[in-house]
């Protein structure tokens, strides 16, 4: 019995309606270099063309031609296929035949790729489980799930809704024809081509099955292709469920989870899912989105050739941007936004009055067209053209370098002295961040392999700290043996930065000084030490925010507003702090050492944030759970700090159990987190502002920052950690005053000195 799909397929009619959609997409042509208007001068010939030769049988597609796009992450790119028009039609064709017979069996928690569906509505989804106390979230993503679909898998789940061999044919020839890249032949073993018309259609059939057994254990599960989240009432629920995702995903489909993408989380410490962070009540852009954004702005104004040029490019995203993330609540990143694209697009009217004869008029014609995120009345918008236009005129490109003076070859030498003790100090640190590399040792050097080849070598004289970022990661007894002997620290952190466990050697002297830890919440030494440790916290806040002051306040004219008052408002609490800081009675006066400490941090980190407004959206400081940017950025540096700041404690005989300013908590080595204050602005703020201000490419997965940028972060900070600076008439690396201070308080709490807190000059 002949079919009757088919025969709707090579139907005039309907390959009629199928060019239509392809000539509004405008897409390219594939390798036979015909276009869409090449491909219409004989239109109604070469669609009899196309239908004869279905109806023949005699239909063979082209194979693709390959071409790469960028990803988020600039190391990857993305492969698209581009067909030929004549085999974009016919796809086209056999979608819009047999979409209909799938689609109705779609499950709802699907929403890519389908009519009447869309991303919006995903979220709309997430938000109902949410408000139905469905606080537990598990994400993920499919590693390179459309190159790994297995052919036979899907053939056999098509040809159990379609029986027609001359539609199967083709749906055959369009999985396996070759691609051609750089003019040679590439196999197609399996997956699906992105670019093929019929791709995410069959994406969807592939995935059918995955989504039947989820429903089927009952788990409130929303897809939007590849990328899901399970939403549960517990945590075990939603562990559970991204467990037996995964086994099944495996097992049925022979498709991997991309463990970089796998994350459970509370709606309170806040979750990520297709480009939206839900925290608590909120719902907002996220920061790798946020990012994303931005970079796209840069991106178009450095490839536009001229403003009517980048206009047009920039209005097609932010309508696109404004679209979407409208339903959130996003007005003050869209506001951050239009003051990052504010400050970008004058520099870039700058070049171009420099580089062209654009003269304002025609200046001020082009930007009345400009979109914007927020709404704007018709007042609004002159003042920011206005402001624009006059901020072009400010800067001046090309400014003559001055002349060098006496004293030039010493300050050479001085800054190349510098470089090199920056080079040298950089091999004192190993840090091992793959999947599964094994560390172990020779003669004189530690070594470290991936897959048995051997990728990097540290002679032990250079060695100071081994720190495990990474999971899988194996140790060779002798090598544990020889650092422990040598008080070489080896510190495991999780993907926050924070250590979880450090290898020490069993002769340090653990906890020596416990008794006279205890005596000095009473005898005065204990406040001595709680006022020193916020002391040297607030000062180094304050001469970080003048070492900022001195080079950027040109740049950022509301940090340059908002910094006397701001300096001065943190040195009337260092005044209230030596009051409070009278008397013997830890426990009477912590808490309100404390609370000025607290007031100096909300001043600091409100004139960080008018800092980097240029740079990145920073809504303020946030420390447990946070999952934008640059807190993320700040978390993980200080969790690596930590580990040197514990190291130093327990080596001083101190119990990083008993603390002064912070209060005792089970379990939790309180003295770490009082002596890390003083080291906070000048290591870990100094290092990861300078990559900001930098333009570093920092990014984020999901709610954790990326492998890459955690490499880059444990890099930065442990190259300030060993930079030297003048401390007591001595020029130390922060390594070896750290080490100092803690020796201090040991020498402190036994009466041989006094403690001062280390202050970094600015």
């Amino acid at each position: 019995m002949k079919g009757k799909l088919f025969p709707k397929i090579h139907d005039l009619k309907t390959l009629w309606q199928a060019w239509n959609r392809v000539k509004k997409k405008g897409a390219a042509g594939g390798i036979d270099g015909v276009s869409i208007a090449a491909f219409e001068q004989n239109l109604e010939r070469n669609l009899k063309g196309i239908s004869q030769s279905l109806e023949r049988g005699t239909y063979v597609p082209e194979p693709t031609r390959r071409v790469y796009v960028p990803k988020t992450n600039p190391e990857e790119r993305r492969a698209l296929a581009l067909p030929a028009i004549k085999d974009k039609i016919v796809q086209e064709a056999t979608r819009s035949t047999i979409e209909p017979l799938f689609n109705p069996t779609f499950l709802d928690f699907s929403y890519a790729y389908r009519p009447g569906k869309g991303p919006q509505k995903a979220i709309g989804r997430v938000e109902h489980h949410l408000q139905q106390k469905r606080i537990w979230s598990a994400t993920s993503d499919i590693d390179n799930f459309f190159d790994s679909i297995n052919h036979s898998l899907l053939l056999k789940y098509i040809s159990q809704k379609i029986w027609e061999e001359e539609i199967l044919r083709l749906i055959e020839l369009w999985l396996k024809m070759g691609v051609v890249h750089e003019g040679k032949w590439i196999d197609v073993e399996q997956g699906v081509l992105q670019g093929n018309v019929i791709s995410p259609l069959l994406s969807n059939i592939y995935l059918h099955s995955f989504d039947l057994e989820m429903n089927k254990r009952r788990y409130a599960l929303v897809r939007y292709a590849d990328d899901f989240i399970f939403l549960e009432k517990t945590k075990d629920e939603v562990t559970t469920a991204l467990r037996e995702a995964k086994s099944f995903l495996e097992k049925e489909l022979l498709l991997q989870l991309n463990p970089e993408s796998s994350a459970v989380r509370t709606l309170h410490d806040g979750f990520v899912f297709l480009g939206f962070l839900f925290k608590g009540s909120r719902k907002t852009i996220s920061a790798a989105k946020l990012e994303k954004i931005q970079a796209r702005i840069r991106e178009i104004l450095r490839g536009s050739s001229n403003l009517s040029e980048a206009i047009e490019s920039l209005n097609d995203s932010i309508a696109g941007w404004r679209n979407y993330y409208e339903v959130g609540d996003t007005r003050d990143q869209f506001q951050f936004l239009e003051d990052f694209l504010f400050h970008h697009l004058r520099l870039f009217l700058v070049k171009m009055r420099s580089s062209s004869d654009l003269k304002e008029k025609k200046m001020r014609e082009e930007l009345q067209r400009l979109e914007f995120l927020l709404a704007k009345d018709h007042k609004e918008k002159q003042k920011f053209i206005s402001l624009l236009i006059a901020g072009s005129r400010a800067d001046k490109i090309g400014e003559a370098r001055p002349k060098r003076g006496v004293g030039a070859v010493a300050k050479d030498i001085a800054a190349q002295k510098r470089r090199y003790e920056k080079i040298l100090a950089e091999d004192t640190d190993l840090v091992v961040s793959t999947l599964g590399s094994f560390v172990g040792k020779t003669s004189r050097r530690v070594v470290v392999r991936e897959k048995g080849k051997k990728v990097k070598e540290i002679p032990f004289f250079r060695l100071k700290n081994i720190l495990i970022t990474s999971a899988g990661a194996s140790f060779s007894s002798d090598l544990v043996k020889y650092c422990a002997g040598e008080g070489i620290p080896i510190t495991f952190f999780d993907s926050y930065g924070r250590p979880y466990a450090q290898v020490l050697s069993p002769k340090s002297p653990l906890y020596r000084l416990s008794l006279s830890q205890v005596m000095a919440s009473t005898d005065g030494k204990g406040v001595h030490l709680a006022k020193c440790f916020a002391e040297g916290k607030i000062k180094n806040q304050i001469n970080l925010l003048k070492y900022y002051r001195k080079y950027k306040a040109r740049k950022e004219a509301q940090f340059a507003q908002k910094f006397q008052e701001t300096i001065e408002g943190m040195g009337s609490l260092l005044e209230k702090l030596n009051k409070i800081a009278r008397g013997n009675d830890l426990e009477s006066i912590r808490s309100r050492i404390f609370a000025v400490e607290g007031q100096s941090a909300a001043y600091y980190w409100g004139l960080i944030k008018l800092l980097l407004s240029n740079d990145v959206y920073f809504e303020g400081r946030e420390r447990r759970g946070a999952t934008d940017l640059v807190n993320s950025l700040l978390n993980y540096g200080y969790g690596i700090l930590y580990s040197q700041v514990y190291q130093a404690i327990i080596i001083a005989g101190l119990n990083p159990n008993i603390s002064f300013l912070h209060k005792e908590q089970v379990s939790k080595p309180t003295l770490v987190f009082d002596l890390i204050e003083e080291f906070r602005q000048p290591i870990v703020d100094k290092a990861v502002i300078g990559m900001i201000r930098k333009r570093q490419k920092l990014t984020m997965t999901g709610a954790n920052l990326s492998e890459e940028t955690k490499t880059k972060v444990i890099e930065a900070v442990m190259k300030r950690m060993n930079s030297k600076v003048n401390f007591r008439g001595k020029k130390l690396s922060l390594r070896e005053v750290i080490k100092h201070q803690a020796d201090l308080i040991a020498g402190f709490l036994e009466d041989k000195g006094n403690y001062r807190p280390f202050i970094d000059k600015w």
